[in-house]
């Protein structure tokens, strides 16, 4: 199943309305519902009832953006928190999903006629995480409202270094899955593949690592759930700064 949501009619509206005042749109909330039905056709355009929809068809509830931001251009990341249900009324399978701005307007919303994303249950709440990505507004036309900001600087952080990760494994010729720690070790061991002519060069893998999202590897580490590539990726990096460290000391005798 793909997450792959629809823009509305007046989502657009809205956000061409921002971009001409030279704002950006921001989403400030996402709405959860039960019902289920198609967006787009076979071949993935946009149906028009999607398109001309201004409201879920049965919304059950709607949530403010926890944490969350823009990771690369076109695409921004949320993260919602689901409460625990107060009642049998309030449990729901999430067939749908819309994206709100700040003034209550619907940007975006996702179905599928035979798949949800989930349950809303009576006993835990738990974080729904979300990508949202454009093709044909200008890049930098949404961001987020949050409510956690600490929070969504580490999601943005991990975000960027896992398309850091990917870059550097596909880069060596390796499919890149984000759930398989060899990969790294494949990447560091043979930078280049036979499919690559003598003369490519790969991008170093450390060198992909820099600035705030080097330094902050360590809180990602402890605070957030990176995958196994990314926490192998993490510790790579800590035993190259402890080996330059033992070098400097001894530099220095």
């Amino acid at each position: 199943m793909s997450f792959n949501p629809v823009f509305t009619d007046t989502g657009r509206a809205a956000a061409a309305t921002d971009n001409g005042r030279g704002l950006h749109t921001q989403i400030a909330a996402v709405g959860l519902g039960s019902a289920q039905y198609a967006i787009r056709d076979d071949a993935g355009a946009a149906l028009e009832t999607a398109a001309a929809a201004t409201a879920l068809q049965n919304e059950m509830l709607r949530l403010p953006i926890y944490a969350g931001g823009d990771t690369v251009p076109s695409q921004i990341k949320v993260v919602a928190e689901v409460p625990p249900a107060n009642t049998t009324d309030d449990q729901f399978f999430i067939g749908e999903i819309g994206f709100y701005d700040d003034n209550g307007v619907l940007i975006a919303l996702w179905s599928d006629l035979n798949n949800n994303l989930g349950y809303r249950g009576d006993l835990v709440g738990w974080y729904l995480s979300l990508t949202l990505s454009w093709v044909d507004l200008p890049g930098d036309q949404f961001t987020v409202e949050v409510l956690n900001g600490p929070l969504s600087e580490q999601i943005i952080i991990t975000s960027q270094l896992s398309e850091k990760v990917r870059i550097a494994v596909e880069t060596a010729g390796i499919d890149y899955n984000p759930n398989d720690p060899s990969q790294l070790a494949q990447a560091i061991d043979n930078p280049s593949s036979t499919s690559q002519s003598s003369e490519a060069s790969p991008l170093p893998l450390l060198a992909l690592l820099t600035g705030d999202v080097k330094n902050k590897t360590r809180i990602l580490l402890h605070e957030s759930r990176l995958s196994q590539l990314e926490q192998q990726q993490v510790r790579n990096i800590k035993t190259t700064e402890g080996n330059n460290n033992v070098s400097n000391s001894n530099s220095n005798l």
